[in-house]
């Protein structure tokens, strides 16, 4: 997916063209303030596309759950993250991190939903499913392969 959004006061709006597939979907609305254009784009897209989703690698699906799982056990294993994300990731942080995924129940299913490239780094998103609740990973990998960034976030 290539796309480009906008938005002025009181009006959004995000182009998302699909090559492989062979179509665009143009996405507008008039509610100031809400980020749901990219979430409702991906849903339309499925319906009307069939996911466009790279290739999946087990071996990397598996690291990021192994390191949601450390999250949520409040540690990490530091040598797999940046200089930048490690200074992200204190004790207090990782305290947080594991009070706020212990409530979730048992991990349940990790899938990728999406990968492009930004900057320099390669961008994936991740649905990760607990018994509770699926929340969405927002992942930053630099060339060499280690995370700038691993961000978890509710799903719309």
């Amino acid at each position: 997916m290539i796309s480009h959004g906008g938005e002025v006061s009181g009006f959004l709006a995000l182009n998302s063209v699909f090559p492989t597939r062979g179509g665009a979907i143009v996405t507008l609305s008039n509610v100031d303030g809400i980020r749901f254009l990219g979430a409702l784009t991906r849903q339309i897209a499925e319906v009307a596309f069939l996911p466009e989703q790279p290739p999946e690698l087990d071996k990397e699906t598996r690291q990021v759950r192994s390191i949601l799982e450390g999250i949520r056990k409040g540690r990490i294993n530091r040598a797999l993250f940046t200089d930048n994300a490690n200074f992200y990731f204190t004790e207090t942080a990782l305290g947080d991190c594991r009070t706020s995924l212990s409530k979730l129940g048992k991990l349940k299913a990790v899938t990728r939903s999406s990968q492009s490239l930004r900057g320099g780094m390669t961008h994936r998103g991740y649905r990760a499913q607990f018994e509770k609740k699926t929340v969405t990973l927002n992942i930053y990998l630099m060339p060499d392969g280690k995370y700038e960034q691993f961000l978890v976030m509710n799903q719309l």
